[in-house]
């Protein structure tokens, strides 16, 4: 039910101006809206595609209720060629053109005019109103909808907007020529199209312009580079530069007449800035200077470096210092290599072992424990079977005698 109510809601009124919709306009798309909406974007906007969907519409019917587009027999309906409107009765059409004629609202009868310029001037004749010129210009709307003001309305109006319009704060003006514009953007179109911008600064995005070229040509020389040299006084745009390089070699080849003038235009002014020796001595940098200096206020010490026979300056040497690390080091590995051959001299010959013996020891230690134990019970010297000596008799046997 819900769904339904919000359809026929949606139905009623327009989707452009949200006004409830009396006549609907309908293309091949089937998307309504008002006749007001579509007889301003076909007519005063030359625009012919639907507002909803952007197709574009090469036919559209107006109608008071609301069909199929393929189901209206539109062939048979009275039709605006120009703009290729149909209107489905005369009363819709006669609707259509009351709605494009210039009206005056004033006057106690309606007053219609066929042009807008003779309303213009029966407002201005006979109310002592006046419309703003840029609006007219600019806004494609109908003539009922144009506002008019008296002629300090109309002044308010240009400079700060109308009270009543927010979303409007007046024309902005162009101070060179004193006229106004529509917004902003007409505004910047006559300034890039009518005066003088540096491409320079542009490109930086400096928004600056000005009203002729010699204002301009006196920015070239505050600050870029300017050649005013032959016929280059005469020229604009061409002869400005952005650095002293590109105007030195401009003045080179151009206005060089013979080498050594052209090697003279090619020299270029370097400069370089040093720091002060306290500044980077801040910052943790040291040279052989500050050396000297730390020797000649007594602060140097009594280590390696140190100047002999009374010499008053000195500077730091690197390479003596690396020879007595070089030999500390030699002497720490010579050191080391000696303590390991000390323990190999120690043993004795009864505790070198034959490479035979190594070998069994080895595989000793590397056989499972309950292996070794096996190995250790086999080889029990309680047991006679295994001793390999001879067998000495614990008794003698009977019947042999004993020998003297």
């Amino acid at each position: 039910m819900s769904s339904r109510t919000s359809k026929e809601t949606t139905e009623k009124h327009c989707v452009l101006c949200c006004q409830e919709v009396n006549i609907f306009a309908l293309g091949k798309c089937d998307h309504p809206v008002c006749y007001r909406c579509s007889t301003k974007m076909r007519v005063l906007c030359d625009q012919k595609y639907c507002a909803v969907c952007r197709e574009e519409l090469d036919k559209v019917v107006f109608v008071k209720s609301l069909a199929a587009f393929s189901s209206l027999p539109y062939q048979q309906f009275p039709c605006e060629k120009k703009y290729d409107i149909y209107f489905s009765d005369e009363k819709i059409f006669a609707k259509y053109r009351h709605l494009l004629l210039p009206e005056c609202l004033r006057c106690s009868e309606p007053t219609v005019f066929s042009k807008f310029e003779e309303l213009e001037y029966h407002m201005r004749k006979q109310h002592e109103l006046f419309c703003c010129k840029l609006c007219s210009k600019h806004l494609k709307i109908f003539s009922h909808e144009r506002k008019w003001y008296n002629r300090k309305e109309l002044a308010r109006h240009r400079a700060h907007g109308d009270p009543d319009d927010t979303s409007h704060r007046g024309h902005p003006l162009c101070k060179f020529c004193d006229d106004r514009y529509l917004d902003n953007d007409e505004l910047l179109k006559h300034l890039r199209r009518d005066h003088y911008f540096c491409h320079f600064c542009d490109a930086d995005g400096s928004q600056e312009y000005y009203s002729d070229y010699p204002y301009l040509s006196e920015h070239f020389k505050e600050s870029h580079y300017l050649c005013e040299e032959g016929r280059c006084a005469s020229e604009q745009f061409t002869h400005a530069f952005r650095s002293e390089i590109d105007f030195k070699a401009h003045k080179a080849a151009a206005h060089s007449k013979n080498r050594a003038e052209a090697r003279q235009n090619r020299q270029i002014d370097v400069q370089f800035n040093y720091t002060s020796r306290q500044t980077r001595r801040n910052e943790g940098m040291l040279s052989g200077e500050d050396y000297d200096e730390l020797r000649q206020r007594g602060g140097g010490g009594g280590g390696r470096g140190r100047p002999h026979g009374g010499q008053k300056s000195w500077r730091y040497s690197r390479e003596e210092e690396d020879r007595e690390v070089a030999a500390a080091m030699k002497a720490s590995m010579a050191q080391c290599r000696q303590e390991e051959r000390a323990p190999m001299q120690d043993r004795g010959p009864m505790q070198e072992r034959g490479p035979m013996q190594e070998r069994g020891a080895m595989q000793e230690r590397s056989a499972p424990k309950h292996c070794r134990e096996e190995r250790t019970e086999r080889a029990d010297p309680e047991d006679p079977k295994n001793r390999t000596g001879l067998i000495k008799p614990t008794s003698k046997p009977p019947g042999e005698k004993g020998t003297c």
